[in-house]
């Protein structure tokens, strides 16, 4: 790399980080100076697009600007390409408008800058129109709070909405990463800022189960492969440190149970959950002849059943009749090798489950 060409990636990860200042809480640091440095940095931007696109360097341009992704503090799966400089200044309003952190005051500094340029004055009625619908990739994690206008109503459609965004995001950053641990880091410290959303649970099971279009190139599906290895690496992490907060735990059960089926790490990852969590369930008297089983997290053993239950069905609906036939095998020597424990009332569920279907 050339030395211009180090100080240009210098400078567009200034940009980079200014962006990513102004889509959290640290633009509450900022005052008038702060608006007026950060539109400079976007006029930049702009500029550099014109000057490097159509360049033969424009595809390593686009690569180191991924690697530098993983570089931002606090993580928040900016996506900046060459093209994306193109709207750098649009970037960087809608980022602070859609900010609820902003305050008034700096939010009409905003305002007067734009206004005194045709290009400030078209970039407010925009981002109008389109009512900060906060659905931009430097918006992620701030947008997994309120439903995004491109998803629908359900929390099952926005959590798979999300997921799709991020398997992309990730899977062009695993890319483009020259460091296996570097990227590793950063895969991992996603997961842990997902898990501090509502939705967190239900959108990195969801990541197991976005399904590539067909006809993406072979070398994106490698590069989902080596994104889910680092998921399972950060799930077996999870488990670890404790498994009864594990989001297969608390994610939808039938999202769960999808991604245990089609993908054998997460099918033994969530059997040797599920048993430690019905292993951790005590005995409790909530009447005289009413016993209950919970579990330290305040689960009852009917949650507990309820995941067996569906894996069952659906490892049945699908004919996969070995992994269904260890889900029974489990059950069975749990339930012979103690004589009382919740294992014996998961079974009796069970049985009246068969029963009926």
């Amino acid at each position: 790399m050339t030395q211009q060409a180090a100080i240009v990636l210098k400078n567009v990860f200034q940009f980079a980080t200014i962006l990513n200042q102004a889509s959290n809480a640290d633009v509450q640091k900022w005052d008038g100076p702060s608006v007026s440095n950060a539109l400079d940095w976007a006029e930049y931007c702009h500029e550099l697009y014109v000057r490097l696109k159509g360049l033969p360097s424009e595809n390593d341009f686009n690569s180191q600007l991924a690697q530098m992704t993983m570089l931002l503090t606090p993580v928040s799966c900016l996506h900046l390409t060459l093209d994306a400089l193109q709207n750098a200044k649009y970037l960087l309003v809608n980022t602070l408008v859609c900010n609820s952190k902003l305050s008034t005051q700096l939010h009409r500094k905003l305002e007067a800058a734009l206004s005194n340029s045709q290009d400030g004055n078209e970039i407010l009625s925009k981002i109008q129109q389109q009512a900060s619908s906060l659905k931009t990739a430097e918006n992620f994690f701030e947008s997994l709070r309120r439903p995004s206008a491109d998803a629908s109503g359900t929390s099952q459609d926005r959590a798979e909405f999300h997921a799709n965004f991020l398997v992309l995001h990730l899977t062009n950053i695993v890319s483009c990463a020259k460091k296996k641990d570097r990227f590793e880091s950063y895969c991992h410290a996603v997961c842990d800022k997902l898990m501090q959303s509502p939705q967190g649970d239900n959108v990195f099971v969801h990541l197991f189960n976005c399904k590539l279009d067909e006809k993406v190139e072979p070398e994106r599906r490698k590069w989902l492969r080596v994104l889910h290895h680092h998921l399972i690496s950060w799930l077996q992490r999870q488990i670890r440190q404790n498994a009864l907060s594990c989001p297969l735990l608390k994610a939808d059960v039938e999202d769960v149970v999808q991604a245990a089926s089609i993908h054998p790490e997460v099918f033994k990852i969530y059997l040797d959950v599920l048993s430690t969590w019905t292993d951790s369930c005590v005995p409790e008297i909530h009447r005289p002849g009413c016993l209950v089983w919970v579990s330290p997290d305040g689960s009852n053993s009917q949650r507990v059943s309820h995941h067996f239950q569906c894996l069952l069905s659906r490892l049945s609906s699908s004919n996969d009749q070995l992994r269904r036939n260890q889900v029974i095998n489990l059950i069975v020597r749990r339930v012979q090798g103690r004589e009382f424990s919740a294992w014996r009332s998961l079974a009796i569920s069970l049985l009246h489950m068969l029963k009926q279907g």
